[in-house]
């Protein structure tokens, strides 16, 4: 019976560590709704210069071009690299978790076995004290 509960208790311990995957769909809308997020701004944006580019003088658009430039360096050399920093830095943290919660797992079943095996050994004492005690050693030497 004992046997079966620390077994239940393991299972449940690595069922608690192994969280599933969130399901392909969760993943595929979200996808598609930063794809259509993203087409949106640029369809936008391309509209808008499109639009007053005919109107706009050549140094406007000269200006337009080079802040185009400039914001393509900073997306793909800033963001992009701080982008990999968080996300390195985030899987780091999950790793050094994951190794903390695996030690406390680890502990807590040694816990269990020590207090599974702690029970058969008092089981086992119970035992030796119904035999007889060895009261009379006691009181020949005259303790009682």
């Amino acid at each position: 019976m004992k046997d079966i509960d620390v077994a239940r208790k393991v299972a449940d311990e690595q069922m608690k560590l192994q969280t599933p995957p969130p399901p392909d769909w969760v993943l595929f809308v979200g996808e598609w709704l930063v794809v259509i997020a993203v087409g949106t701004y640029v369809i936008t944006c391309c509209v808008f210069l499109s639009i007053f580019g005919m109107v706009m003088k050549t140094e406007i658009i000269h200006n337009v071009r080079l802040a185009t430039l400039v914001g393509a360096a900073e997306l793909f050399g800033v963001f992009e690299t701080v982008k990999c920093v968080v996300i390195a830095a985030v899987q780091l943290m999950v790793h050094k978790s994951n190794a903390a919660n695996d030690v406390i797992t680890k502990r807590k079943l040694r816990m269990l076995e020590k207090k599974q095996h702690l029970e058969r050994r008092q089981a086992g004492m119970k035992t030796m004290l119904v035999q007889q005690s060895g009261g009379w050693l006691w009181r020949r030497a005259g303790w009682t």
